[in-house]
C-alpha cells in the first residue's frame, strides 16, 4: 500500500471498479475481515490521505448495509453526520429501520450530489422489438426421483442421530460437538443442493433443446463443479487400482466423507485442571499409549457407511449436461482442470480439458470465443465466469442468436446473482435474453430463493433507492427473510410445540427433531428463542426431511406467512415501500 501510494502522490485520484470486492471491510460477530476490505480501507485513510480523491465503482455495490463499510469517503457516519460513532452505530441503525431507511440512504446520497447510479433498460429495445423476459419452469419430481431424495433425507437423519450418540459415547467435548455439528449442517447444504440440480436435468435438457431448435444460444448457470469431490475420488481409486466406473461422483460421496472424515470414535474423559478449576477433555489412552477408540461407536460408523453403500443417486449436474450435448458442441467456463467424459462405448474417463495449442490459463476465454463465434451454442459457466465475460448477443459477435440464460441454481449471494445475469445483458446487442428460472416443488428449495429475493431488495433501495429496481423475475415472491416472515415462523414453533396438528404430518413435534431443531432441555422438547425466528436455518433443514413431510411442513408455514402480512395490512402496519402516486390535477 505504502509503494502505491508514493506513486500516487498526495493528491492522485483512486477508482474501486468492481468495488463490490471489497464488501467485508467490516467484522462483525458473524465473521472476520477480509485482507483485501481492511487494504481497501488503508489506502483511503482521510487521517493519512486527506487529499485523496475517491470514486467507487461497481454495477452490484451492495446487498446489506455492512458492505457499505469500505465506503468511507462518503460521509455517511462519522463526526459532525447523525451518526458520530461511526460505521458500526450506522450500520445498527439503518438495518434497524428496515429496508425504507436503505431507501433514504441512497436518496440522500443522490441529493447531495455523491451519488450516480445508471441501469440498462430491461424494457422493449427499439431495435429489435424485443425486451428483457423472465420465465419459471417448475421441474416436478418422477417418482424415481421421490424416492431417491426420501432414501437421502432418512440417510441424513439416521446420520444427525448416531453423530449424536456417538458424540455422547465417546464423552466428547463441547468444542468437538460444536465443530461437528458445523461440519453436518454445512455439508448437508451442499448435498441437497448437488441434489436438487441433479434432478432437473432432464427439464434442463428439453429446454435446451427446444432453444436451439428455435434458433437461439443457451448459456447455462451453475454453482459448483465438483472437481474437488472428483479429484479426491481419482486419487483413491489410484492408490487402491480400482477402475473410475466403480467410484461414485454423485451427492452421496459428501456424505459418506463426511462420516468418513467426522465421525467421533475417539474417547475422552473429563479431568479438572488443579490450578483453574475448569473442567478439561483429556484423550483416553490405552496400555500402548494410543488413543482409545469406542467399539459402538465404530460399530455406528460401520454400519452407517453399509447403509449409504446402498444409496442410488444421480450424477453430477455438470457432468450430465457435457456428456449428453457432447464437448464438441458445449463452451464449458468453469475452473476445473479435468473433466469425467463418457466414451462411445460407455466407459468413463478422467480427462484434461486441454485444447491443442491453447495454455491452460486460456482455456476458459478460448471457450467463450467459440460460443461468441457459434462454433458452440451451448454454454455452461460456474462462478469462476459469472463476472466480467460478456456472452451476449453482440452486434460484433458472429452469433447473434438470441441468448436464453437459464438459472439451473441461484447463487449464494445477490450480488453474483446480478453479476450472473450481467453475462447476458450488455449494452451493443442485437437482442435482449430471456432468462430461466428453474425450480422443483420441494419447499426446502425456497431457501435458496428466499435468501437472493431478500438481497435483491436491499440491493435495490441501497443503489437505486428503490427495493424494486433489482427485482428478477418475480423473485420478490420468494421473499421470507422478513419481520412478517419471521413472525410467521415463531408462530409455527410454538404452535407445533403446543400440540397443533398439520395437515399431512402424523408427528409435527417428531419432524422437528428430525430437522435437528429441539433442545433437549430438562422441561422437555424446546427450540432456542434465538432459532424461532431463524429462517434461513428452517429452511436449510427443511431439505432433510422426506418430500411430503417438507412440502406439508413448507406449505403450513407459506400460508402462516401470508395470513400474517393479511392481518398487518388490515392494520396499516405493513411497510409496502415506495408508491407511484398519480394525480388527476395539481393545485
Amino acid at each position: 500500500v505504502d509503494q502505491i501510494m508514493r506513486w500516487l502522490g498526495a493528491e492522485g485520484l483512486e477508482i474501486f471498479d468492481e468495488g463490490h470486492k471489497a464488501k467485508h471491510a467490516f467484522a462483525d460477530e458473524g465473521g472476520k475481515a477480509t485482507q483485501t476490505g481492511q487494504a481497501v480501507l488503508e489506502i483511503q485513510d482521510p487521517l493519512k490521505y486527506p487529499e485523496i480523491r475517491v470514486v467507487y465503482s461497481s454495477a452490484t455495490a451492495a446487498s446489506e448495509v455492512r458492505h457499505l463499510a469500505y465506503q468511507i469517503r462518503l460521509g455517511l457516519w462519522g463526526e459532525g453526520t447523525s451518526f458520530p460513532l461511526g460505521f458500526t452505530q450506522f450500520a445498527e441503525e439503518i438495518e434497524a429501520g428496515g429496508v425504507g431507511a436503505m431507501e433514504m440512504v441512497c436518496r440522500d446520497l443522490k441529493a447531495m450530489g455523491r451519488y450516480f447510479c445508471g441501469n440498462l433498460s430491461f424494457g422493449v429495445d427499439p431495435e429489435s422489438g424485443l425486451a428483457v423476459e423472465y420465465r419459471e419452469v417448475i421441474h416436478h419430481l418422477t417418482g424415481r426421483q421421490r424416492e431417491m431424495y426420501d432414501n437421502m433425507a432418512r440417510a441424513w437423519q439416521e446420520v444427525l442421530k448416531n453423530f449424536n450418540r456417538a458424540l455422547d459415547l465417546t464423552n466428547s467435548s463441547r468444542t468437538s460437538r460444536r465443530y461437528v455439528v458445523n461440519q453436518f449442517w454445512a455439508e448437508h447444504q451442499r448435498c441437497f443442493r448437488n441434489l436438487i440440480t441433479a434432478f432437473k436435468v432432464p427439464t434442463l435438457i428439453r429446454e435446451i433443446e427446444n432453444a436451439l431448435s428455435e434458433k437461439q444460444s443457451v448459456v447455462v448457470s451453475i454453482t459448483g463443479t465438483g472437481e474437488a469431490q472428483t479429484k479426491k475420488q481419482i486419487e483413491r481409486a489410484s492408490d487402491q487400482e480400482e477402475a473410475i466406473d466403480e467410484l461414485d461422483f454423485s451427492p452421496r460421496e459428501t456424505l459418506s466423507r463426511l462420516v468418513e472424515s467426522c465421525f467421533p470414535v475417539k474417547c475422552y474423559q473429563e479431568q479438572t485442571d488443579p490450578h483453574s478449576g475448569t473442567v478439561q477433555y483429556v484423550p483416553v489412552l490405552d496400555a500402548e499409549g494410543e488413543h482409545l477408540e469406542s467399539r459402538a461407536a465404530l460399530e455406528l460408523k460401520r454400519e452407517l457407511l453399509d447403509r449409504l453403500s446402498l444409496l442410488e443417486i444421480p450424477e453430477h449436474p455438470l457432468d450430465q449436461l457435457v456428456n449428453y450435448f457432447g464437448t464438441e458442441n458445449v463452451a464449458e467456463m468453469t475452473g476445473r482442470k479435468k473433466r469425467l467424459i463418457r466414451t462411445l462405448s460407455g466407459k468413463l474417463e478422467y480427462r484434461n480439458r486441454q485444447i491443442p495449442g491453447v495454455p491452460n490459463r486460456l482455456i476458459n476465454l478460448h471457450e467463450k470465443n467459440c460460443f461468441q463465434n457459434k462454433d458452440k451454442r451451448i454454454a455452461i459457466m460456474s462462478e469462476v465466469a459469472s463476472t466480467g465475460d460478456s456472452l451476449h448477443a453482440s452486434k460484433k459477435a458472429r452469433n447473434q442468436e438470441r441468448r436464453l440464460h437459464i438459472a439451473a441454481e441461484l447463487k449464494w449471494s445477490a450480488d453474483k446473482q446480478v453479476q450472473d445475469f450481467g453475462r447476458t445483458h450488455r449494452t451493443g446487442q442485437v437482442a435482449p435474453p430471456m432468462y430461466l428460472l428453474v425450480f422443483t416443488e420441494l419447499g426446502g428449495e425456497k431457501r435458496f430463493s428466499a435468501t437472493i429475493a431478500r438481497r435483491l431488495a436491499n440491493m435495490g433501495a441501497l443503489t437505486k433507492g428503490d427495493r424494486r429496481a433489482e427485482k428478477a423475475g418475480n423473485l420478490d415472491k420468494y421473499n421470507l427473510e422478513s419481520k412478517e416472515g419471521r413472525a410467521a415462523l415463531n408462530v409455527v414453533y410454538n404452535r407445533i410445540l403446543n400440540g397443533e396438528q398439520i395437515v399431512g404430518l402424523d408427528d409435527p413435534k417428531q419432524t422437528l427433531d428430525d430437522m435437528g431443531l429441539l433442545d433437549k432441555s430438562t422441561d422437555g422438547d424446546e427450540i432456542k428463542e434465538s432459532e424461532k425466528t431463524n429462517i434461513p436455518r428452517f429452511l436449510n433443514r427443511l431439505l432433510s426431511l422426506e418430500v411430503d413431510r417438507q412440502n406439508a411442513l413448507f406449505d403450513y408455514f407459506y400460508q402462516t406467512f401470508l395470513e400474517t402480512i393479511e392481518h398487518l395490512k388490515a392494520k396499516g402496519k405493513i411497510d409496502d415501500g415506495m408508491e407511484d402516486l398519480k394525480a388527476v390535477s395539481v393545485k
